[in-house]
């Protein structure tokens, strides 16, 4: 369940409040005005609740989110939310294209050493209004790489996979075609 809000006192609050319902949450931190200001209480609430499997995501906002910060600012905040004990970090497919490879090793290689997984997504908001879900896929055994291509076409599909996986190196690649039409 996608958790934002304009404080870190009512991110937690909201993610308190879903527990009933989920203990997988992604908590938009590029929501918050101020991410990095969120995370010791993600960290109090992620070690209080260690049943909860927490994705934190900072979209930045030429790729559809609302950080305003450098890609080098967002990976410091997804590194440092790992370190708080989110699990999984979204980094975004736009984001993984413009890293060099040496900052995106480096970043991963964090990820590794805080016990994080990189999850790597495309979201195509543009063409995927009548989009409900994705298909169901098995839960994968390691570090994730996912990238759903909504809306977009075969070929399009097929051009973004291979960069998914080299980037992902060891990671479990998951690459699907999210689109409005069955396949």
């Amino acid at each position: 369940m996608a958790i934002q809000a304009s404080s870190p006192a009512k991110l937690i609050e909201r993610a308190e409040a879903v527990l009933a319902d989920s203990r997988f949450l992604e908590l938009r931190l590029d929501a918050l005005a101020n991410p990095a200001a969120a995370l010791p209480k993600v960290k109090e609430f992620l070690a209080a609740h260690r049943d909860v499997t927490a994705i934190a995501t900072c979209r930045r906002k030429a790729c559809g989110g609302n950080f305003v910060g450098s890609l080098t600012a967002e990976f410091t905040i997804l590194l440092a939310a790992a370190e708080a004990g989110c699990q999984i970090v979204d980094l975004e497919v736009e984001s993984a294209e413009e890293a060099k490879r040496a900052a995106l090793a480096k970043f991963r290689d964090g990820l590794r050493a805080a016990g994080g997984a990189l999850l790597i997504s495309f979201h195509d908001f543009a063409h995927t209004k009548g989009w409900t879900r994705p298909p169901r896929a098995s839960r994968p055994s390691g570090p994730i790489c996912e990238g759903g291509f909504h809306g977009q076409d075969a070929d399009r599909q097929s051009r973004r996979a291979p960069l998914i996986e080299e980037r992902s190196l060891s990671a479990q690649v998951v690459a699907s075609p999210w689109a409005r039409k069955a396949w």
